[in-house]
């Protein structure tokens, strides 16, 4: 079970790159306003047309991360580093099964887009979902604590 708050931000920490982030929105032009939180993702509004300029920065800003911190080489994931990367942040190492499980899926779904700024995206997105996804199955199946 992935139970643990502090998991959930640490991955949306670590997927966000802390220390890239700010550079990357400004050499989009992007206010952090702009920036696609997961309730957006989640929404779907990174999918409308209307929003097609915000997704294409947020695209080239994620990365723009991705590759500051090793996660994107060119137009391709560096698996390994996305793996160590993320997983690192993960403090719960109980947890870190299943965040490796939706890496694997997240990168496998965004691996075979050739499109610059689109792909990042979509690693992006689905990480969000997957988790987001997991929030709301656990939300509704809470089971309480038996007596031991």
């Amino acid at each position: 079970s992935f139970s643990s708050a502090a998991t959930r931000v640490q991955l949306k920490n670590a997927i966000r790159g802390r220390n890239s982030a700010s550079i990357c929105l400004e050499q989009n032009n992007m206010a952090p306003s702009e920036w696609y939180t997961e309730r957006d993702i989640v929404l779907n509004h990174h999918t409308e047309p209307e929003n097609e300029e915000r997704t294409r920065k947020n695209g080239c800003a994620v990365e723009c991360i991705f590759k500051k911190m090793g996660m994107m080489e060119g137009r391709n994931f560096v698996d390994e580093t996305v793996y160590t990367k993320i997983e690192r942040e993960i403090e719960n190492s109980a947890e870190r099964p299943v965040v490796h499980r939706i890496l694997n899926k997240c990168l496998t779904e965004a691996r075979d887009i050739t499109e610059e700024c689109k792909k990042g995206l979509a690693l992006y997105a689905c990480i969000m979902k997957s988790m987001h996804e997991i929030e709301e199955h656990e939300h509704h199946e809470h089971v309480p604590e038996e007596d031991v």
